[in-house]
């Protein structure tokens, strides 16, 4: 049977495994394009840009953001390490090939 399987925030592996009901209705792709998360914004690329609070007079530099997507993997769930926690296991971001979490959570 298969998974899907993505990285979350915090980098732990988050695995999603479809009903037989699911699976049979929408197929592994659709599911994984509904459940993983879709991209977001994330305010955390230094501009070199400085400016000052008008209120406090204090100087901070200017964020812009970055689009973090969140690519995933469909993979046989007898292949996920079965002898140590999700917590503990590596997933190379090079490996999660098969797609991105989609905009929307319902299904098309």
């Amino acid at each position: 049977m298969n998974c899907i399987i993505y990285k979350q925030d915090n980098g732990i592996p988050a695995v999603i495994a479809p009903t037989l009901e699911a699976l049979d209705k929408y197929g592994m792709m659709a599911i994984a394009i509904k459940d993983v998360p879709a991209p977001k914004k994330i305010w955390d690329v230094p501009t070199g840009v400085f400016e000052t609070d008008e209120e406090t007079g204090e100087e901070y530099e200017v964020m812009t953001y970055r689009i973090k997507s969140y690519p995933f993997k469909i993979v046989d769930i007898a292949d996920l390490p079965q002898d140590i926690p999700q917590e503990a296991w590596e997933i190379d971001d090079a490996d999660l090939t098969d797609g991105i979490g989609g905009e929307s959570d319902v299904f098309n």
